[in-house]
């Protein structure tokens, strides 16, 4: 997602893929610039939930599983501002929240928001599949939105395997992404952008153009049923949550406990 605010993530992650390191400084900052020229995009489409940010959220949080692993230690991969995650881990017992983002523009306003909220944090700017090689520390929950989408299959597989590794047992890794459901990535994009272009009408064409440019370049989601046998092979219990939607998805990975 991200990330518009997940217009600039997005941007970001295709870029870091590419040049790792060696991105220029005038290139990382040109992207952050996106970020903050886009920041009010991205809250439209928050704020009309177009992407169902603000539903799968709180499918989330009201799991009732969750309150049997309090305090809870969690990380967020592509945490981007944390701010709808923050206002309802409020509702937790928190040990520690560790975020992961590219956009040192988001993590600035994510560590406002969780701040706001007495949450105790750590915030690490990076590649999110290149940061959990680098923490020792194992987490009750992980928490990823519109985030996974960007990488390939390859990185897909790895970070899922990556992710079960830092999972405490009993612990959940929590996806709310955009998936396809047995079509062709193209035929995916058409409908996506078919659907931007006739239900988001809180933006004008100028903004939806924008987004579908960022879709067209760089959006490349997995068939929801080959995510899951990949999940499965990483070790996950798969659960699905329950959406009437064709194109936003939670799934529920479980670690079970030994």
């Amino acid at each position: 997602m991200p990330y518009l605010y997940f217009l600039i993530k997005e941007t970001l992650v295709s870029i870091y893929n590419v040049y790792l390191f060696s991105m220029p400084q005038t290139m990382l900052q040109s992207a952050t610039q996106l970020f903050t020229d886009n920041w009010k995009i991205y809250q439209k489409i928050i704020n009309q939930n177009y992407m169902l940010h603000r539903s799968l959220q709180q499918k989330a949080i009201l799991l009732s599983r969750l309150k049997s692993l309090e305090p809870l230690s969690v990380l967020d991969l592509g945490c981007g501002d944390a701010q709808l995650i923050s206002e309802q881990l409020t509702g937790f017992e928190v040990d520690y929240y560790t975020g992961y983002d590219l956009s040192a523009t988001a993590l600035a306003l994510a560590s406002k928001n969780l701040e706001s909220k007495s949450i105790a944090y750590e915030l690490c700017q990076g590649a999110m599949e290149m940061l959990l090689d680098t923490t020792t520390s194992s987490f009750d929950i992980i928490h990823s939105s519109f985030a996974i989408h960007h990488l390939g299959d390859s990185g897909k597989k790895t970070l899922l395997k990556k992710c079960f590794q830092k999972l405490s047992p009993g612990g959940l890794f929590i996806i709310i992404d955009v998936f396809r459901d047995a079509v062709s990535l193209e035929t995916y994009k058409r409908d996506y952008i078919s659907r931007i272009r006739s239900h988001w009408n809180y933006l004008p064409d100028s903004e939806k153009d924008m987004v579908v440019d960022h879709i067209l370049r760089y959006d490349y989601p997995a068939d929801i049923s080959i995510f899951k046998l990949w999940a499965k092979e990483a070790g996950f219990t798969v659960a699905t949550a329950t959406v009437k939607d064709s194109f936003h998805k939670m799934l529920l990975l479980r670690k079970e406990a030994n």
